[in-house]
């Protein structure tokens, strides 16, 4: 959300150069976005009245690693140990601290969550897919 929340603002920003009408018009025409107030604030967003539903999102990355790190992660000869188990923990644990980890997040009681980390051996990356439920007033994406 924060890093959307940029993109959002730099985009007003750009978009008001441009057209040389100020900062807090185009603010204004965005803030239909639930983050955002007519001034053009950052706001969390209430989900009081809103009702408990299933939630789900699922994402995906590919990290590339080039041949010679691609082969010490597949043979597991990392010198810290068995990378892909830890990043699969710490995606994991990330997804559990992530109200605390990024403003205006809610924080949000996970049903469950699932990263699994593949190596796709012809590309030399692995393929990262996380995925998390919630039974909740408001989403786990």
């Amino acid at each position: 959300n924060a890093e959307y929340m940029g993109e959002v603002f730099s985009m007003a920003a750009r978009t008001a150069q441009l057209a040389r009408i100020s900062f807090l018009r185009v603010v204004r025409r965005l803030s239909t976005l639930s983050h955002v107030d007519a001034a053009g604030k950052a706001r969390m967003v209430c989900v009081a009245e809103k009702p408990i539903t299933a939630r789900s999102a699922t994402a995906q990355a590919r990290v590339h690693l080039g041949e010679s790190a691609f082969t010490l992660v597949e043979q597991n000869k990392i010198g810290k140990g068995d990378v892909l188990t830890v990043a699969q923990l710490a995606g994991i644990n990330g997804a559990k601290q992530t109200s605390t980890l990024i403003p205006l997040c809610h924080n949000i009681s996970l049903s469950h969550v699932d990263v699994s980390c593949v190596l796709d051996k012809a590309a030399h990356e692995v393929v990262i897919t996380a995925s998390a439920s919630a039974w909740d007033r408001t989403g786990v994406e």
